[in-house]
């Protein structure tokens, strides 16, 4: 309901004038134009057209110059934090459109992945920066007055996927816009939490004064307004999810403030959710409303239709998902009152009588991973071939399923094996995640080549369809996994590096948990010089194949 405006305005060094044929702009003899563009909307002022205009006019060539070059400055400090080479292949000259249609074909391309993976930083640089809104789902590419799903914040995984490149490939500081949009709206979602627990028969329902942190969110959020609680085709996990996001931000960077100020009162309040949410069933404490985000009850095949043969969302007690997440915000809460000295705080004792039975990984028949407890052989329930792989979120991006638990992560594999390697953008980059993390390079490979070859515009935004950002953010975090992972406790290099990344490569500055900054060249597949730079004066695990490797410790930037 904003109005808004937005002026154009051209400056050149040369002679510019109007166009009376165009209706346009002329420059001549030039040999530096801008175009600058300033635009307001009555959010704060009921005057912004002027607002807008007078910006404009204030901008001359001198300002715009100095303007540039601090623009530049801010985005290289970020941005050349990291580098990565996958080897040069014959195709770089290409524009982006040729070498993605060629890269269908079957070309060998891999500084085209690179690209891709450098694509997503950019992207994330320019669309969630200090003072702004966080990325939505176009991030803040949207031209259009009724975009794609409103252009909102989905927390059923897409907003939380589009942050999942920010700590590991050195991009911390763009997560400060997420984490300020997270602390303006929570608190307005307490009366979320009272209306679910009341409408599902849970409790105790916290009384005025009490539970100042407790929380939820379901799936739709804007800069306006929170939609509700979890219901409908998402349980309560939606909220660990999120809150993993902000236990991952202290894991990679040790900042003692961000704890304190951002990361203890999500991940507590989502605690004090939890503990209401769950019934102990049978010797285990269940999410007593359940669903697995998007799944419908039959069997409606390979695509998403809404309302088709009248199926709708199936919902149950204690799924995968719920109670994968569940136990993940849990364990997150009892290490940091640990570290905060909190062991004393009410709902830190209430996670410790729950946390050994939240149950979260069962496997079933066909040696899968139970989406449904309900479930005996896959599939049984819902979609085959679902776009979502919500019952391996305790893979990733959770920690629960690694190979510290070999029975879980076989299991893990299975279900990809069966839910497929075809699906929608940002569908495929959770598998390529998934994939890493289960140490299949070549499938994670596979599935790089399935993002780019189907689900790739020719500027290489990701394709929804229509376009998601979250698709090109995801594919970024997952090619960081196959090449660095620090999620086991251990600094691991080179866990699921393709067969077609083998014979040369190399990475600088990716970031591990503990604070540290890595940089590793390889070749035939074997790290050959490994340098690790420790932010907060950590001693370093550094693991190659599961065995310690040599490497050169520096100080810290």
């Amino acid at each position: 309901g904003m109005n808004y405006c937005a002026y154009a305005k051209v400056i050149s060094d040369g002679k510019t004038e109007a166009s009376e044929e165009t209706s346009g702009i002329r420059v001549r003899d030039a040999g530096n134009v801008w175009i600058v563009i300033s635009s307001a909307t009555d959010y704060f002022k009921k005057d912004y057209d002027r607002t807008a205009i007078a910006l404009l006019n204030a901008m001359d060539m001198k300002k715009l110059k100095h303007s540039h070059r601090n623009s530049v400055a801010a985005h290289q400090e970020l941005y050349l934090r990291n580098t990565l080479s996958l080897g040069t292949d014959i195709q770089t000259a290409a524009t982006t459109d040729k070498r993605v249609s060629e890269y269908a074909k079957g070309a060998r391309d891999n500084s085209l992945a690179a690209l891709y993976y450098n694509y997503g930083r950019y992207l994330l640089i320019a669309s969630s920066r200090d003072g702004s809104l966080p990325a939505n789902l176009q991030g803040i590419w949207n031209a259009k007055n009724n975009p794609p799903w409103s252009c909102d914040y989905h927390f059923n995984i897409n907003v939380q996927m589009n942050y999942w490149p920010a700590f590991n490939t050195n991009l911390a500081e763009c997560f400060l816009p997420y984490a300020e949009f997270n602390a303006a709206f929570r608190p307005s979602t307490r009366i979320f939490a009272i209306e679910y627990l009341k409408r599902h028969n849970l409790g105790p329902i916290p009384e005025e004064g009490e539970a100042e942190n407790i929380w939820c969110v379901g799936t739709g959020v804007y800069p306006y307004m929170v939609c509700g609680g979890p219901g409908g085709h998402s349980g309560p996990g939606t909220g660990a999810l999120t809150t993993k996001l902000f236990a991952d931000w202290y894991d990679f960077t040790l900042d003692r403030g961000a704890l304190e100020k951002y990361v203890w009162p999500v991940v507590q309040g989502m605690s004090d959710f939890f503990t209401r949410c769950v019934v102990e069933t049978n010797g285990v404490y269940l999410s007593k409303f359940s669903a697995s985000p998007e799944q419908m009850e039959g069997q409606l095949e390979d695509k998403f239709r809404w309302g088709v043969d009248k199926a709708r969302y199936y919902t149950t007690v204690g799924c995968a998902f719920d109670q994968q997440m569940i136990c993940e915000n849990g364990r997150d809460l009892l290490r940091f009152a640990d570290i905060l000295g909190r062991g004393n705080d009410p709902v830190v004792k209430k996670v410790r009588t729950q946390i050994d039975k939240y149950d979260p990984v069962q496997i079933g028949a066909d040696g899968q991973v139970k989406e449904f407890r309900e479930e005996n052989k896959y599939a049984e329930i819902g979609q085959r071939h679902h776009r979502h792989i919500s019952q391996l979120v305790g893979l990733m991006p959770g920690t629960i399923i690694t190979p510290a638990t070999p029975e879980w992560l076989a299991a893990a594999r299975r279900t990809l094996d069966l839910r497929g390697d075809q699906s929608t953008g940002w569908a495929l980059a959770h598998r390529i995640c998934a994939r890493a993390r289960a140490g299949d390079g070549n499938r994670a490979h596979k599935l790089i080549g399935n993002l780019i070859s189907t689900r790739t515009y020719d500027n290489l935004w990701d394709s929804h369809p229509p376009f998601q950002i979250d698709g090109n953010f995801g594919a970024t975090a997952g090619i960081t996994e196959m090449l660095l992972q620090s999620h086991s406790g251990y600094i691991d290099l080179l866990p699921a590096l393709p067969d077609a990344w083998r014979k040369k490569g190399s990475f600088h500055g990716l970031c591990a948990r503990g604070a540290f900054e890595v940089d590793c060249s390889w070749e035939d597949g074997v790290p050959k010089r490994v340098v690790v730079r420790s932010l907060k004066g950590r001693t370093p695990d550094v693991r190659f194949r599961g065995k310690a490797v040599a490497f050169t410790l520096e100080a810290s930037r």
